[in-house]
């Protein structure tokens, strides 16, 4: 799926499901990491293995890395506008 697509559905920019995890837990989601694959498979098996137990672990280590380099890169964009 569209990533951008799929950040505006979470973020009730789009129709989504009124039961769905990101629709109850309100907020302004960010794309803080993301991975690219050109096979369906492995992406749905990469991220059912993200939000398991040792997945979870794993970005609970990592976020604040991916934060803070997202941070970096829109510091440097930003500093180029008027």
């Amino acid at each position: 799926m569209n990533l951008e697509k799929r950040i505006k559905r979470h973020n009730n920019l789009l129709p989504t499901k009124k039961t769905s995890y990101t629709s109850k837990n309100s907020g302004h989601w960010i794309v803080a990491y993301e991975e690219r694959t050109n096979n369906p498979q492995v992406a749905t098996l990469r991220e059912r293995w993200m939000k398991s137990g040792i997945g979870r672990e794993y970005i609970k280590k990592n976020l604040a890395i991916w934060l803070s380099k997202r941070r970096g890169a829109l510091k440097a964009v930003n500093k180029d506008r008027p």
